[in-house]
């Protein structure tokens, strides 16, 4: 194991907390096959580092949804229609969306989440969801 930074987000503050930490495996952290040691701490960090760029779509989204220019998320048909067209624009060299400053793909898998939400859950508040 190596010595090293990892960063997490904390809910509570709405910020980024910067850690040491000594739970990084070394390049030579293997498995008896010679493949890398599993290390649970990754999924932590690659859910922590997608939260961070989900919350800055989410959070344009929120105020377009203030202002009445969108629906609510659990109730919008257009998911699909808006996959296609942040995959047009990043096909076509847009790399920061204008409003949020966030890679199209970002909210290309935003909108995938949010149609994978209506088909799990039904088209419900996610607040009465499950209920």
């Amino acid at each position: 194991m190596s010595t090293g930074m990892r960063s997490r987000w904390d809910a509570a503050s709405g910020t980024w907390v910067h850690e040491e930490t000594s739970s990084i495996p070394s390049p030579s952290s293997t498995t008896t096959t010679g493949t890398p040691a599993y290390d649970a701490s990754e999924q932590e960090i690659v859910l922590e580092t997608f939260t961070k760029m989900l919350w800055a779509v989410t959070k344009d989204g929120g105020k377009k949804r203030s202002r009445g220019e969108k629906p609510e998320w659990w109730r919008d048909e257009s998911h699909e229609a808006a996959i296609f067209s942040h995959l047009n624009k990043w096909k076509h060299g847009e790399r920061v969306d204008k409003d949020s400053g966030v890679h199209p793909f970002v909210h290309l898998a935003w909108r995938a989440l949010a149609i994978a939400y209506q088909e799990t859950e039904g088209r419900v508040d996610p607040a009465l969801a499950g209920k």
